[in-house]
Parts: C-alpha cells; sequence; structure tokens
C-alpha cells in the first residue's frame, strides 16, 4: 500500500481530475473509475438519491473501465440499504463468513468476498453512496482503504452535488428557452390566424354584420369568414375544428382554403361542403374532423340558404322577442368521404338576426362547473337588436357567467342583421 504521502498525492490528483467537469454522467463515471483504481477492486457501484429518497445506480464499472451489466442484480440491497439508512460506512474483508452479513443470501449467491460501502454526503445531506467489491480474494480491503475511500467519498460528493446543480440548472435554461421558442412560436401561429379571418366586416345598406373570436388558447381551432359570392349574395360561414392548438389552426386553414376554392365550381352550401368534404376527409388525421355551417344571404331578399355540418343549430332571432332554432344536422366534415348535405332556407325579415356560435358558448362554465347553456344563450339573442349589439350582448353575458373559470373551449360567433326598416 503506499505511504501516506501517496496517498494524499493521490487524492489531490483525484480532487482536480473529478472537478475538472460539471458534466454529471462524465463526473460519475471519472469518480467510479478512480475509486476502483485506488481501491483495487474488481467492480464498482454509484447510487444517488431519486427525489423520492431511493437509491437509483447511476454507473456501475469494472476494472477495466467497462460497463456493469444489469447492476440492479450485482449488489446485495441490503447492504447498500444498510448503509444509507444509517450513514455509516461498511468493510467486510471476507463477506462470506461475516457474521453481520450472514443474513444476506444475496451476498452467497453473488460469491463476494471483499465490501466496501461508503455514503456520500454533502453537508449533513445524504445524497447517494459508493460500493466496491471484489469476488477474487478475500481482504482485498482494508482500514486503510477504507479511510481513504471516506475521504475520497467527502470529495466526491461535492463534485458531483455542483455537477447535479450545473446540470438542472442546464436544464431549466432549455426549459426556458423552449418555453419561450414555443410561446414566440404560438404567438407567430396566433397572428397569421388572425389574419386568415376578415380584416373587414362587410358593409351592406340594410345590413348589418358583426362577429367575435375569442381562442381559449394562443392558437384556436374555430373559424369564421365572410365570403363574398356575388353583388347580392354573402357567404356566412362558421367552423370548429375538434381539436386544440397549431394542429386544429393548421387543417382549419385547410378548409377555408378549400372552401373558398369551391366557389368557382359550385353556387349552393351543401355542395360547397360536400367539395370541401372530400378533400378534408382524404387529408385528416385519424380522429380530426370539423363541424361547421354554412349559409348565403341574398341581401336583396333576406333568403339564406344553409346547410350543417354537425355543427350547433343556427339560432333566428325574431322582431316579436321569440327564437328559433333552425334546421337539421348533418355529418361534420372529414369523418365519411361521400357526405351528402341537406340545404334549408329562411328568409330574414326586417327586425330579425340569424346567429351562428360555436360550442364555446354554450359549454362556456362558472367557477361551480354550470353550464352556460341553450336558455341563456336563447335569453341574449332573444332580446334582438343589431348584430353588433347582439353579438356584444351575447360575449358580455358569457364573461360574466364565467368570469371566475378559465375558458376551456374557443368562443366565436357570426350575426348578421336586417335593419327593421
Amino acid at each position: 500500500m503506499p505511504d501516506e504521502l501517496d496517498r494524499l498525492t493521490t487524492l489531490y490528483q483525484i480532487a482536480q481530475t473529478i472537478n475538472s467537469s460539471l458534466d454529471l454522467g462524465e463526473v460519475l463515471d471519472m469518480v467510479m473509475d478512480r475509486v476502483i483504481e485506488v481501491t483495487g477492486a474488481e467492480r464498482g457501484f454509484l447510487m444517488l438519491m431519486d427525489e423520492a429518497g431511493q437509491l437509483d445506480f447511476k454507473t456501475a464499472r469494472r476494472m477495466d473501465r467497462a460497463d456493469v451489466e444489469e447492476p440492479t442484480f450485482q449488489v446485495s440491497r441490503g447492504i447498500v440499504e444498510q448503509v444509507a439508512q444509517t450513514g455509516q460506512a461498511l468493510l467486510a474483508t471476507d463477506a462470506q463468513f461475516d457474521e453481520r452479513l450472514s443474513s444476506r443470501a444475496s451476498i452467497l449467491f453473488l460469491g463476494v468476498h471483499s465490501i466496501l460501502c461508503v455514503p456520500l454526503r454533502v453537508k449533513d445531506r445524504a445524497i447517494g453512496l459508493v460500493y466496491v467489491d471484489s469476488r477474487l480474494h478475500a481482504n482485498s480491503f482494508d482500514r486503510d482503504d477504507l479511510q481513504m475511500l471516506e475521504t475520497f467519498a467527502s470529495q466526491a460528493a461535492i463534485a458531483i452535488d455542483n455537477a447535479q446543480k450545473y446540470t438542472e440548472l442546464q436544464t431549466l435554461y432549455r426549459t426556458v428557452r423552449e418555453k419561450e421558442r414555443m410561446e414566440q412560436e404560438l404567438r407567430l401561429a396566433h397572428g397569421i390566424q388572425a389574419r386568415l379571418l376578415p380584416q373587414r366586416i362587410p358593409q351592406v345598406p340594410g345590413w348589418e354584420f358583426a362577429a367575435a373570436w375569442q381562442p381559449a388558447r394562443e392558437v384556436g381551432g374555430d373559424f369564421y369568414d365572410f365570403i363574398p359570392a356575388s353583388d347580392e349574395h354573402w357567404g356566412l360561414f362558421i367552423a370548429d375544428v375538434a381539436d386544440k392548438g397549431v394542429p386544429a389552426a393548421l387543417f382549419m386553414a385547410m378548409a377555408r382554403g378549400l372552401l373558398w376554392a369551391s366557389r368557382a365550381t359550385v353556387h349552393s352550401p351543401a355542395q360547397a361542403l360536400a367539395q370541401t368534404n372530400r378533400h378534408l376527409e382524404a387529408n385528416a388525421a385519424p380522429g380530426m374532423f370539423i363541424t361547421a355551417c354554412y349559409a348565403i344571404l341574398d341581401v336583396t331578399t333576406g333568403l339564406v340558404t344553409y346547410a350543417n355540418a354537425g355543427h350547433n343549430h343556427p339560432l333566428l332571432a325574431h322582431a316579436n322577442g321569440t327564437v328559433s332554432r333552425l334546421g337539421v344536422c348533418d355529418t361534420a366534415l372529414a369523418v365519411l368521404a361521400d357526405c351528402g348535405y341537406q340545404e334549408q332556407q329562411v328568409t330574414l325579415r326586417p327586425g330579425e338576426a340569424l346567429v351562428l356560435y360555436t360550442d364555446g358558448v354554450t359549454d362556456a362554465v362558472d367557477a361551480a362547473g354550470a353550464r352556460f347553456g341553450l336558455d341563456r344563450l336563447t335569453g341574449a339573442v332573444a332580446q334582438a337588436g343589431g348584430a353588433a349589439a347582439v353579438t356584444r350582448r351575447i360575449v358580455q353575458s358569457v364573461d360574466e357567467f364565467s368570469a371566475d373559470a378559465t375558458p376551456f373551449d374557443d368562443l366565436t360567433l357570426v350575426v348578421v342583421s336586417r335593419d327593421a326598416g
């Protein structure tokens, strides 16, 4: 064995080595390799405490600096748990005949003779332990080895703790940067999606158009549009993707492009939805679909022709204060390739308003979990007024109702009203 000066020199060199890196994996391997080197052990295992206070294998090495396969089954759990619980180092010069270990069947099974197990502590805090053994010879370790390993362990624990903190800081930094990147991408996506929405509300003599769009997240799955079909006809489109976030926004952008493209070949809401549906179904991800309502308003007569693809029934507010639910509801878009859509018609008379909405309105909840529901929406619509007034009243009613609750769905409205004359 080396004399005391040699030991001090070795410990100094080891300290320099293990403190030369802040990479936790490198530090752990260096610690284990140097432990095996200075003790002459056949194998070494380094375990650290996890957040639950349980020992977790971090590195397991042989004297040739190769990794030990399946380290969990290569040591006596009883020994490492004893050292971890008591905080006392353990030296067994011949474990096969050590009375303290006579109850450890794993010692006999593994054929281990010499064992050193030392806790790793930073001040009064246990962070893990170092275990080395030899299956070849008894008396491979002595008290000098134990003392040297304990001294080394105190230095190694500090190096490991520093590397852990550095790793945690790096992880935190990467997490923050990733969060910032995602937030930036979501803001960009929000801006793009907002620009896909109508930038101007149609201005038509004798009529008032209005809309509201409140995504629950930066990027929503709801969409609306005003589509000029001719000088006398305006398309009203509202839709809701059965998803949220960027995928929903991309799918909705595809649906918008297909609907606009359909104007060149078809001239009815039912045909436009059927054509859009065929293309969407061919490109939809599993489980993704869109509910939509598409109406075409003839501003000269007030005739509204509409088709509904699995969406909420439109509401018609009459001048006398009553409200009607309109039409039938067919299959949502992107569910079946060859869907037919029924076409319905209704005439908006002076003083009446048509309200299209997504389920973010009726499904809004208060702090107690109660839904806003169709009755409250109908009550807000029944007070009549122009499209802008109806839209503001609905949004205000929903906001007041769910003031203390976090919105979990997008809210979108499209309202058109005919002047009372």
